[in-house]
């Protein structure tokens, strides 16, 4: 009986898009795998009551540790549970003696190079820790990648052989298809106190480029476009935001009415997060670096007609649909914004964008990722 174990670490409450990947591929191992095998996942503690009751497999609580340490004690893991194959959710470091499958969500040079310059101490540490995961992705059998965009770059940069990789892409989350229809967009837009608002992202990720956003309202306000600047997943108790404020007083913008803030929306408010996608005129993406693009998707599920950056897999996450902008250029950005309002793009009938965006299924990932691991059992001497 093959017995695979899946770290599966990353899965928490209010997780982003490595959690969730983490979180529904061990769903969907639960669901795929002959019923002989035997299936292992690490957690955290807070994170068991996350999973369903009637999970099929063992969930093996694990104290949280510094990334290099968690990999030190991943050997130990897979000892003691007698795994025969591996299954690792992201591209962490720790490389152990049975066949390792893993999923990379992004390129470390590539997120370093977005983020800007570093403090000293801050990089040097970083070095070593990338150096750490470059070692266990090239030391995976199969490494599954979540766009194209990153399988490409592993190959790039890891020089990981193309037959070695695959695509299995991160996903839409059902619940948007099932709500937004329902969605009362005059009720949602009458909450914020606006009459036409254009959404997007700051949760104080330098990649999303948000210090642009003072400029580009006050762009909006001397071209005479009439919209406010929704901006969600405010994070109140860090500085950036107050960053934030000051320059959008700086500039005259007034809040309420040139810009409204919005905290982050966590599971306890998915239906908010759906209503926002919604009701948007546009949904604005200005991030320098992505390895998906799960904002932007979510977005495009919700119809709503989306302005995005082409860097990273965005353009590929975004495919014909998309209205691709400059991200570095504020100019170009509220130009978009004017001339996509004048051409009332915002009132287009996006069902194909929709239908579109249904190829970013959790079904069609664990299609891709247990064809690998049963694989990677056959491959394996007395599997």
């Amino acid at each position: 009986m093959p017995r695979l174990l899946i770290d599966a670490t990353p899965v928490k409450a209010d997780a982003k898009g490595v959690g969730r990947y983490a979180y529904h591929v061990c769903l969907q191992m639960a669901a795929r795998l002959p019923q002989d095998w035997g299936v292992s996942a690490l957690v955290h503690g807070d994170a068991r009551e996350l999973f369903p009751r009637n999970f099929r497999g063992e969930l093996i609580s694990v104290r949280q540790a510094a990334e290099i340490v968690h990999g030190v004690f991943l050997s130990s893991c897979v000892r003691k549970s007698r795994a025969d194959v591996l299954l690792k959710t992201l591209e962490s470091s720790g490389s152990v003696s049975i066949p390792t499958v893993t999923v990379c969500h992004d390129i470390d040079a590539l997120i370093l190079a977005a983020q800007g310059p570093q403090p000293s101490v801050r990089r040097y540490i970083d070095k070593f820790k990338h150096l750490l995961r470059r070692r266990a992705l090239q030391n995976s059998e199969f490494v599954v990648c979540n766009s194209q965009f990153t399988q490409r770059a592993v190959q790039g940069y890891y020089g990981i052989p193309p037959a070695r990789t695959a695509v299995g892409y991160c996903a839409v989350d059902e619940r948007f298809y099932e709500i937004s229809p329902t969605v009362d967009k005059e009720k949602t837009r009458q909450r914020y106190g606006v009459r036409n608002f254009v959404l997007t992202f700051a949760t104080g990720d330098s990649r999303e480029n948000f210090r642009l956003l003072p400029a580009i309202t006050l762009k909006l306000k001397e071209s005479g476009v009439p919209t406010c600047l929704l901006i969600a997943g405010i994070r109140h108790s860090l500085p950036y935001v107050a960053e934030l404020r000051t320059r959008f007083m700086e500039f005259g913008l007034v809040e309420g009415e040139h810009f409204a803030l919005e905290a982050f929306l966590g599971a306890d408010r998915f239906a908010d997060l759906v209503a926002l996608y919604t009701a948007a005129d546009f949904y604005l993406e200005l991030s320098l670096h992505e390895g998906f693009g799960m904002q932007l998707a979510e977005a495009m599920a919700c119809g709503t007609t989306c302005i995005t950056s082409p860097n990273g897999a965005l353009a590929e996450v975004s495919g014909s649909f998309g209205i691709i902008i400059d991200p570095t250029s504020t100019e170009s950005i509220a130009a978009a914004l004017k001339n996509s309002y004048s051409a009332k793009e915002h009132l287009r009938d996006n069902r194909e964008q929709i239908a579109y965006t249904r190829k970013f299924s959790w079904d069609a990932m664990g299609e891709v990722v247990s064809g690998i691991l049963l694989k990677a059992a056959h491959d394996k001497s007395g599997l």
